[in-house]
C-alpha cells in the first residue's frame, strides 16, 4: 500500500511538469542533443557507508524525450543493500524533470521527486521545484552549467520527534562535463541545498560519474557520491558516501 501511494503521488505531481532529488544527479544523463527518445538501463554494484558499511546491488532506468526546445527526463533507481552481512534494506527514487530551452545559454526547468530510504530513516521525501539553467560555455570539448533553483520539500522520517517536515529550500548546482577521448565522458556535479529561512540547515552533495563505451551500446560506468546533511534523522551520520560500478545498456 505504501508503494502504491508513493507511485500515485509521484505521477500526480509529475503531470504538472514539476521535478528534483534527495540529491539525485541527473546531469550525467544529458548527453544527446538529438530529437527523439533516448534511454538506458543499468546494473550496478556498490560499496556504501551510511550508519554502517554496506554492500549492495542497484538497478536504474532512464528515459528522455526531446523535441525542438522541449526535453522530458524520467529516472528510477532501486537499491538493495546488505548491511554488515546481516540486514537487507532498500532505497527507491523516482525523478521526473521538464526543461524548455529559451535561448542557447538559458533554459527553464521544473522537477519532482519521491524517495524512500530505510537506512537513512526516510519514509518519504517528496520534492517539487523549478528555476533557470545557465550554460556557461560555448565549446563542445567541455560543458559547464549553473542552476539556481527553488523547491518545496515534504519529508516524513522514521523517528519519534519531529517526524514530518515541510520546508522551502534552494537547490543550487554547478555541473561540468569533460570528453577527454572519443566514447568517454566524465561528469561532476555539486549541489547545495539550504533552507531559505535558516541557511545553517543545508545539504551538500558532490558526485562524479565516468562512463565509456566497451561495445556498441554497452557502457561501463563508475560513480562516486559524497553527501553531507547538517540535520539528518536520529542516529544517521551527517556525512555519507556511495561508490557504484556497473554496466549500462544505452538505446536511442
Amino acid at each position: 500500500m505504501r508503494y502504491f501511494i508513493y507511485i500515485l503521488f509521484t505521477l500526480l505531481i509529475s503531470s504538472s511538469f514539476i521535478s528534483e532529488a534527495q540529491i539525485l544527479n541527473v546531469e550525467s544523463l544529458r548527453k544527446s542533443s538529438e530529437d527523439g527518445i533516448h534511454g538506458s538501463i543499468g546494473l550496478n554494484f556498490e560499496l556504501k557507508k551510511e550508519r554502517l558499511q554496506q554492500f549492495g546491488i542497484s538497478s536504474d532506468a532512464f528515459l528522455m524525450y526531446k523535441k525542438n526546445k522541449h526535453r522530458v527526463l524520467f529516472k528510477n533507481v532501486l537499491q538493495l543493500q546488505k548491511i554488515e552481512g546481516r540486514d537487507l534494506s532498500n532505497n527507491d527514487v523516482m525523478h521526473f524533470r521538464y526543461g524548455y530551452k529559451i535561448i542557447d545559454w538559458l533554459s527553464y526547468e521544473a522537477f519532482t521527486q519521491g524517495q524512500f530510504n530505510k537506512v537513512s530513516k526516510i519514509d518519504l521525501r517528496a520534492l517539487i521545484g523549478t528555476g533557470p539553467r545557465f550554460k556557461l560555455t560555448k565549446t563542445d570539448k567541455y560543458k559547464v552549467y549553473l542552476g539556481p533553483l527553488i523547491m518545496y520539500e515534504h519529508q516524513k522520517l522514521d523517528q519519534p520527534e519531529n517526524p514530518i517536515e515541510n520546508n522551502i529550500r534552494a537547490s543550487i548546482y554547478l555541473s561540468f562535463s569533460l570528453f577527454p577521448i572519443e566514447n568517454m565522458a566524465i561528469t561532476h556535479t555539486t549541489y547545495y541545498q539550504p533552507k531559505i529561512d535558516y541557511f545553517n540547515n543545508f545539504r551538500l552533495s558532490s558526485q562524479t560519474t565516468a562512463r565509456f563505451v566497451i561495445y556498441k551500446n554497452i557502457n561501463f560506468q563508475t560513480n562516486f557520491q559524497y553527501t553531507f546533511d547538517q540535520y539528518p534523522a536520529d542516529d544517521v551520520p551527517k556525512s555519507q558516501y556511495n561508490l557504484t560500478t556497473g554496466i549500462v545498456y544505452q538505446f536511442r
